[in-house]
C-alpha cells in the first residue's frame, strides 16, 4: 500500500498499532494460561511431513496471532488499509500474509496461498471473513485445501473472562488478562481432489459443521463443562 497516499494519522497508525497490538498481547500472554486440547492432531501431521491448514472463525483472529506466534503460517488479509495493519501485525507474530480478500483480489490472493502451502508452509484462513455471516463458510477455504492437497484443521479459542465486542458482527472476543485461554483443534479434514458442483455443496456443509461442533466444544470447556486443569 502506497503510504504517499495516506494521511499523516493512518502512516503513524501503520507504525504503531501492530507494534502496540503485539506489546499488548505479550503482556496480557504473561497472565493468562493456554490450555489446549487436540494438539496431538498436529504433531502427528509433523510426523507425516504434512502441512495443514487453520480454519477458525473471524472473532478469534486477533488472539489467534499471539497462540499461533512464531510458527511462520501464511494468513489472508484484505488488501484494504486495515488489512496493511492486520498483515503487519502478523509480520511482527513473525508469521506471513498475502493480501486480498472473497470481494477483492480474491483470485490472485488465493493463488498466492497455493504456491507458499505447496511449498511447505501451513496455512490459517477465516472462512467467515472478512465481513460474514457469522460463522457460514464460504468456499475459498475448500477450494485451497482440495488444490494444495493439505487438511483442514478447525480452530477455535475460547475464553475463561471473555471481552466480547457485541456490537461488530462476528462478535469479536479477546481474553481478559488473568484468563485461561482454551484452544481447541478438530480432527484434519481432507478435501477431494475432483468433486461436481452438488458433491462441492455437501463438503463445504460437512466442514462448517465440524468447525461448529469445534466451537461449540471448545466453548464448554471454558464454561467449566469436560473441564481440564
Amino acid at each position: 500500500m502506497p503510504q504517499t497516499d495516506l494521511t499523516f494519522k493512518k502512516r503513524l497508525a501503520l507504525t504503531w498499532v501492530p507494534r502496540i497490538f503485539k506489546w499488548y498481547f505479550l503482556l496480557l500472554g504473561l497472565t493468562c494460561r493456554q490450555v489446549w486440547k487436540g494438539k496431538e492432531q498436529i504433531e502427528a501431521l509433523k510426523a507425516k511431513k504434512q502441512n495443514w491448514i487453520y480454519s477458525l472463525w473471524h472473532q478469534n483472529v486477533s488472539a489467534t496471532n499471539y497462540v499461533l506466534r512464531n510458527q511462520g503460517f501464511v494468513g489472508l488479509t484484505s488488501p484494504s488499509y486495515e488489512g496493511e495493519i492486520a498483515a503487519r501485525i502478523l509480520y511482527l507474530f513473525h508469521n506471513d500474509a498475502v493480501r486480498g480478500s472473497s470481494s477483492k483480489g480474491g483470485a490472485k490472493a488465493l493463488l498466492g496461498l497455493i504456491k507458499k502451502i505447496k511449498k511447505g508452509q501451513s496455512g490459517l484462513l477465516t472462512p467467515d471473513g472478512p465481513r460474514g455471516p457469522k460463522y457460514e463458510l464460504k468456499p475459498g477455504v475448500i477450494i485451497l485445501a482440495q488444490k494444495t492437497g493439505c487438511p483442514l484443521v478447525p480452530f477455535h479459542l475460547a475464553f475463561s473472562r471473555p471481552r466480547i465486542f457485541k456490537k461488530s458482527w462476528d462478535q469479536h472476543q479477546l481474553p481478559r488478562f488473568f484468563s485461561r485461554i482454551f484452544v481447541e483443534l478438530g480432527e484434519p479434514f481432507f478435501v477431494p481432489k475432483t468433486m461436481n458442483k452438488e458433491e462441492f455443496s455437501q463438503v463445504r456443509q460437512q466442514f462448517e459443521n465440524k468447525m461448529n461442533e469445534n466451537v461449540k466444544a471448545c466453548e464448554a470447556r471454558a464454561k467449566g463443562n469436560n473441564h481440564e486443569i
